[in-house]
């Protein structure tokens, strides 16, 4: 009831980042670059506290650093759909996560 009150629209939610979710992707953002990072993920969620057991839901491919004009594999991590929604809260928390999943993933293949 809370929320049908309230315009949680636009500027007026608390997750307003100034209106970046209308900019282009870049344009190397391709299915085939999606699908190279989720290769390279082994087509699993990388959230390290991800709830999901079987595979069966449509991964994504979130940018770590939340700019979509970023489309470096390093930038690159495969999330469910419930993680990359959850990528949305506490930013910078998961922007240094991501991060340093990826360093463990490139130090691996070194």
């Amino acid at each position: 009831e809370y929320f049908k009150n309230h315009n949680y629209y636009g500027k007026n939610n608390p997750q307003w980042k100034g209106g970046i979710s209308y900019e282009p992707y870049s344009p190397e953002w391709t299915p085939q670059l999606r699908n190279i990072i989720k290769e390279r993920d082994n087509y699993l969620c990388r959230d390290p506290l991800c709830r999901q057991s079987i595979q069966t839901y449509k991964l994504m491919v979130h940018h770590i650093d939340y700019d979509k004009k970023n489309s470096n594999v390093n930038n690159l991590i495969t999330l469910c759909p419930n993680c990359h929604s959850k990528s949305s809260h506490n930013r910078e928390y998961h922007k240094k996560l991501y991060k340093q999943l990826l360093q463990m993933v490139q130090h691996k293949e070194d």
